[in-house]
């Protein structure tokens, strides 16, 4: 098991300086490695203390070009599985796109497979991520390629309390 961080995650954040309660948009990008696909986290961005998580869209290359299957995860620092779960045909041989955006339980692919698991906006008091987890068997063939999109988010000061 290994993990991974995309360009968004792997520098230390600072939150841009907006007015409280204006939508941010943090892209990222995270290219695979041959290599890079069991067990495996990918930090797809960060997320600042009293930040809410407003959506997300993910896109991913073929991650499983092989005969293997693999199960994909979408989550946070604590529930890899809180907004997306993945069956193990989802991403095999098409790529496919993940998003919070779309008509609600929809992924875009040409195995369209998978739901959008947890509901948004999340409010955080901590700093957390958005992370995708990656769990294939020993044989799978991952093909190489970018894994990119981009969330949305807010900040609220630090005297205001979250609001469930």
């Amino acid at each position: 098991m290994a993990t991974y961080r995309s360009d968004a995650a792997g520098e230390r954040f600072e939150p841009y300086d907006r007015p409280e309660g204006a939508a941010l948009v943090q892209e990222f990008a995270l290219a695979l490695s041959d290599d890079a696909v069991n067990a495996d986290i990918f930090v797809l961005g960060k997320l600042p203390p009293r930040s809410t998580l407003l959506g997300f869209s993910v896109d991913l290359p073929i991650l499983d070009s092989g005969t293997a299957t693999l199960t994909t995860s979408i989550g946070d620092a604590t529930n890899a599985a809180k907004f997306f779960t993945s069956n193990t045909a989802t991403f095999h041989n098409a790529a496919t796109r993940v998003s919070s955006l779309l008509p609600i339980n929809t992924v875009t692919s040409t195995t369209s497979k998978g739901t959008i698991a947890g509901s948004l906006p999340v409010v955080y008091t901590d700093a957390s991520d958005l992370r995708l987890t990656v769990t294939a068997n020993a044989n799978t063939a991952v093909s190489s390629g970018t894994i990119k999109g981009f969330y949305l988010y807010t900040m609220r000061p630090a005297f205001q309390q979250p609001v469930l």
